[in-house]
């Protein structure tokens, strides 16, 4: 199979950008390539006696570290991170807003704690140096976007006309790939930039061609287009181990990597239930503890919790703890850290979801009575 793709990325990799062009789109976007501000976090938590002892030192002026150590503790190290890293919304506030070596105390998910700031990077203007291998690459992609489309016509005209794929792609210096395609598609990993969402539909367009047979270009996401030729095709036959020992050890890494995911989840849920608080669990596993919205059964209004999750979480009350695997696959480690009764009426929403669950159970039942005396199926 000869494959060819034309996206923007193909004639920006063949332009060279002057230096003269460089400086003057420096001068123009310097300002929107500077590195934010970073700052070195760390947090501990803090018991009722801590947060007293913790409080009196903010107001006597005594150090972080001398705190820390006073009450035996030891802070996480969350990293030296730009505030857009930070996930939970008040650490990251807290955090941005205090001079470097203050602390602060907010509240957490397993109650106060003590948020300090050893180390603050202020934001910064690259240099041209810094910034040429951007701008070179950002300049030739954008005059790229000027010329594809005449060269796609150019392309389609050459095509029609019968012009094999070699030819096209010397004529307009573009790359031209090949590969023994099976149906699954792994082999279209040889075609840079090609998604997980293209290749299905690449693989299935190419398996519907005729050999020697002109076929039509498929459009891929970013702008782009695939011609190809089959070349060839081969009758279908049983893979060596060779030719299936990559996909053999994708599926094996991806089974032992769930089933790590799972056991590190179940073994968070179990020290949950011991007692230990979720900041320290979270902490060790090196990702942050995140304080939800107040959220329905239905989920959030935000959509940070989704309705698998927002189930997850109503099947027990407050301190309810468990794990959850998210309509978008993340596995979830959660506790109820506060539960607030319903009032009023249910909202339209519920009232719809109950009383289609009402009727799926009544049809249900209907079906199962009709099964159980010879009649006929319910369609």
């Amino acid at each position: 199979m000869q494959m060819l793709e034309l996206s923007p990325a193909s004639p920006a990799k063949t332009k060279t950008i002057s230096d003269d062009a460089i400086a003057a789109e420096y001068e123009r976007t310097k300002a929107s390539l500077n590195t934010p501000e970073t700052r070195t976090i760390q947090q501990v938590v803090l018991n009722p006696e801590q947060v007293t002892a913790f409080e009196a030192g903010q107001t006597a002026g005594t150090p972080f570290e001398t705190l820390v150590t006073n009450a035996g503790l030891t802070p996480t190290d969350l990293g030296t991170l730009a505030q857009s890293n930070v996930t939970d919304t008040a650490l990251a506030t807290a955090a941005f807003g205090l001079p470097q070596g203050g602390f602060t105390i907010i509240d957490g998910i397993a109650g106060k704690r003590a948020i300090h700031v050893s180390a603050i990077q202020p934001a910064r203007e690259p240099t041209l140096a810094e910034a040429r291998e951007q701008i070179s690459q950002t300049t030739a992609l954008a005059e790229a976007r000027n010329e594809v489309s005449d060269v796609l016509d150019r392309v389609e005209e050459l095509r029609a006309a019968f012009q094999p794929l070699t030819d096209i792609a010397a004529r307009f210096n573009l790359d031209l790939y090949e590969a023994n395609v099976t149906a699954g598609g792994s082999e279209l990993s040889v075609i840079p930039g090609l998604n997980d969402t293209d290749r299905p539909r690449v693989a299935q367009a190419i398996f519907k061609a005729e050999e020697g047979k002109l076929t039509p270009a498929t459009q891929l996401a970013g702008s782009a287009n695939l011609w190809f030729d089959s070349v060839k095709i081969d009758p279908a036959r049983d893979q060596t181990l060779d030719e299936v020992r990559e996909q053999v050890t994708t599926t094996i890494t991806t089974e032992r990597t769930n089933a790590a995911i799972a056991t590190a989840q179940d073994a968070a849920v179990k020290r949950i239930a011991a007692g230990e608080a979720i900041a320290d669990v979270a902490a060790s596993l090196g990702v942050f503890p995140q304080l939800s919205t107040q959220f329905t059964r239905f989920g959030s209004q935000d959509q940070t919790i989704d309705q698998t999750v927002a189930a997850a979480a109503f099947a027990g009350g407050e301190d309810h703890h468990g794990a959850v695997v998210s309509n978008s696959g993340e596995h979830i480690v959660f506790r109820v850290t506060a539960v607030t009764p319903a009032e009023g009426g249910l909202a339209e929403q519920a009232n719809g979801s109950l009383e289609n669950e009402v009727r799926i159970g009544i049809y249900g039942d209907f079906c199962n009575r009709r099964a159980r005396r010879s009649g006929p199926a319910c369609q």
